[in-house]
């Protein structure tokens, strides 16, 4: 879709930033070599074209701090800075329930593989719980609360909204 779009509208910097967003893949796990090498250059197309709004402008140089350094820099912290950047911006458009969805999955993603707490998972998890009362059949938020609730201590708060998400997603 992301694809169609660039090629619809050529202008259109959000388009781009989908195609980036879209590379990573999942947080839980890295995607080396030509996924990471799509995602910089959309990056690098957004930013050429520069978005529209302060605010896509911004979107735009949150998942720049993903790729940067993607090279150099390990996946974990790639992670982390793009978590940072994501609460960053929600906490600059507190009204973009999108913002939020992101940030909320990005810190469930934090955990280490050894924190049998849970605490990045949980606090995600919370976000998103609290974003599905406002907005009940929202798809995004309701997959990305199944990846936070995606371990055996947790997993059987996720049922309720797994059953849904087939309904609302099939």
């Amino acid at each position: 879709t992301f694809t169609a779009v660039s090629q619809e509208d050529p202008d259109c910097a959000m388009a781009y930033w989908g195609l980036a967003a879209t590379a990573i893949g999942s947080l839980y796990g890295g995607r080396p070599g030509p996924m990471t090498i799509q995602g910089e250059i959309a990056v690098e197309k957004a930013k050429a074209i520069g978005g529209k709004t302060s605010r896509e402008r911004d979107y735009i140089a949150t998942i720049e701090l993903f790729y940067k350094g993607a090279d150099k820099i390990d996946y974990a912290t790639r992670v982390h800075a793009y978590a940072n950047a994501l609460e960053r911006l929600h906490r600059k458009y507190p009204d973009d329930r999108e913002a939020e969805i992101f940030y909320a999955y990005a810190l469930s993603a934090l955990g280490p593989p050894t924190d049998q707490t849970f605490a990045y998972q949980l606090k995600g998890a919370a976000i998103l719980e609290k974003l599905l009362v406002e907005l009940p059949n929202h798809p995004g938020a309701m997959h990305y609360l199944l990846h936070a609730y995606d371990n055996t201590t947790y997993a059987s708060r996720g049922l309720v909204t797994a059953r849904r998400l087939g309904k609302v997603a099939p």
